[in-house]
């Protein structure tokens, strides 16, 4: 009797092992599916010269960390905009590595040119105060969340030319404003 007993009890923990690790939560996947789809689209890009796949794998890590790192500056832009008295320092720095960082993602992903007239360069006189710059931060936000959210790098295997001209829009409007915030918060 002794033995049916861990005959059964091996059984059922041979079955358990055999069903594989537990499913992810659907959040992990939805996230861990847009990371593969952004990697498949970045590794359709055509990287221009005589390059190399080193060079090639350097440029691509390069576009995913330019990515992650932008949307993460931009969470640190806006919690300086929910303290009582922003550090216009810790902005100044945030603004110029955006700008940087979205003039290498423009480079690096070869998008189509943008229609041109932008209405960021119009609004030079934006940041003149604490209210426009909270403004001008909100502004680069919803930026950075439609560059980021564009289903150009979540669409496996879809090259549209139209979201690739909307992501470059994107982008030159947010190196535009990131360019101004920088200026602007330097004369404070």
């Amino acid at each position: 009797m002794k033995v049916f007993i861990l005959l059964v009890f091996a059984f059922a923990a041979t079955a358990a092992h055999a069903q594989g690790p537990t499913r992810p939560t659907p959040k992990a996947a939805v996230l861990e599916s847009q990371r593969q789809e952004r990697d498949n689209l970045l590794l359709r890009k055509t990287i221009t010269g005589n390059e190399n796949d080193s060079t090639r794998a350097a440029t691509l890590k390069q576009i995913n960390d330019d990515f992650k790192e932008l949307q993460l500056l931009n969470n640190k832009l806006v919690q300086t905009i929910n303290e009582p008295q922003p550090d216009y320092k810790i902005i100044e720095r945030t603004a110029a590595d955006l700008a940087g960082r979205a003039s290498r993602l423009k480079q690096n992903l070869s998008l189509p040119k943008g229609e041109t007239g932008s209405t960021e360069k119009r609004n030079v006189n934006r940041f003149e105060d604490e209210a426009g710059i909270k403004a001008g931060i909100k502004l680069i936000d919803e930026r950075i969340v439609r560059f980021t959210t564009n289903p150009l790098f979540k669409a496996a295997n879809v090259v549209d030319v139209d979201l690739g001209k909307k992501a470059s829009r994107d982008l030159d409007a947010l190196i535009e404003l990131s360019k101004q915030l920088r200026k602007a918060v330097s004369k404070l």
